[in-house]
């Protein structure tokens, strides 16, 4: 997103876990942290705008677990209200929400099963991290609950939502795998091409959803689906902020915040298939000047983002960096992404 606001003249500063590469380029000051709480960043928010004047959005990692009203009520906010945040943070909140308003999503519970095939998860769960196949898992905590596994295909609408005004900008398959004990790693997003009965579908169901819980801005809603037709469509999880599609639909956030988006807001299929993909390393490695030099040339690609700096060090399972490529078929797009991650893998060993 730093890309994004500097793009639009924005004096970019960021509170984050990982700093990459490129990051300086588009931000006046990165606060790097070890760990997201709200104490830490608050007083870090404090520290930067105290007159509470600046514009804030509020993204991944961090959306999650906000528990202080006051890091974005009385500023400017870009994004989703603490109130909506709350709301989709809490399970039994969000699921009573979504009853109420019948709009469908796989049978949860607060209590252990006995029988059938469940999911252990957590509303603080980015990137799969927290979904697990129950086994013996035991829920600890208010943010965490028990789902019913369900076979199909999961896909997810990204789109802008402000004044009643809702604007699908993509729909991607989502793609997960098994990898380093996560049951359900989120591996990378590719654009999905549907028809108009698809599009109604997902137009009134996102509608609906938007309006019940108040959203605003760029979100992203992740959905189940097992018949083309879209009729028994499930709500898996809304992300109440930008996500891993924010390079896919880059142009499209950039002409609403320019206020240049065509007045329609026609969703139209991309001519070519589009992905963003997380590679994951598969040894812990430093980026040692070597390393360093070669991820510096690919940092200038529109192919990679979130490269790490000199001296990083990369743990076995955490993300290398991003790739976004685009084919015209899906099996050419599959061998440039099989490609291009062993290309970075290999680099790591460097």
């Amino acid at each position: 997103m730093s890309y994004l606001f500097y793009n639009l003249n924005y004096e970019v500063i960021a509170i984050c876990k990982y700093e990459s590469i490129n990051l300086k380029k588009f931000c006046r000051k990165i606060y790097k942290i070890k760990k997201f709480s709200n104490q830490n960043v608050f007083e870090i928010i404090n520290k930067i705008d105290p007159p509470k004047k600046k514009e804030i959005l509020v993204g991944s990692g961090f959306a999650e677990i906000i528990d202080n009203n006051k890091i974005i009520s009385s500023r400017k906010n870009l994004g989703n209200s603490f109130s909506t945040l709350k709301k989709i943070n809490n399970p039994k909140i969000f699921f009573r929400n979504l009853n109420i308003n019948k709009i469908s999503f796989p049978k949860v519970s607060f209590k252990k099963p006995n029988n059938g095939l469940w999911l252990t998860k957590s509303m603080e769960s980015y990137g799969g991290r927290l979904v697990k196949f129950q086994k013996n898992n035991k829920i600890h905590n208010k943010n965490s609950f028990y789902q019913e596994y369900q076979t199909g295909e999961l896909i997810s609408v990204q789109f802008f939502y402000s004044q009643n005004r809702l604007v699908i900008l993509s729909v991607c398959s989502i793609l997960t795998e098994n990898f380093n004990d996560y049951d359900f790693l989120l591996k990378g997003i590719i654009t999905k091409r549907i028809n108009s009965e698809q599009l109604n579908i997902l137009n009134k169901i996102t509608k609906k959803i938007c309006t019940s819980f108040c959203l605003n801005g760029i979100n992203n809603i992740d959905f189940i689906v097992k018949n083309k037709d879209f009729k028994d469509l499930k709500i898996i999880e809304v992300n109440a902020r930008p996500g891993l599609s924010t390079r896919l639909i880059f142009k499209k956030i950039l002409n609403i915040f320019n206020n240049s988006f065509n007045q329609d807001g026609k969703f139209r299929n991309p001519s070519n298939f589009n992905s963003s993909h997380i590679i994951y390393s598969n040894k812990k490695f430093m980026v040692k000047e070597k390393i360093f030099r070669i991820f510096k040339k690919l940092s200038y690609s529109k192919k990679f983002s979130e490269l790490p700096n000199e001296n990083d060090t990369i743990l076995k399972g955490e993300p290398i960096c991003l790739l976004h490529l685009q084919a015209k078929t899906m099996k050419e797009l599959k061998k440039k992404i099989e490609k291009y991650s062993d290309k970075i893998r290999q680099i790591s060993y460097y």
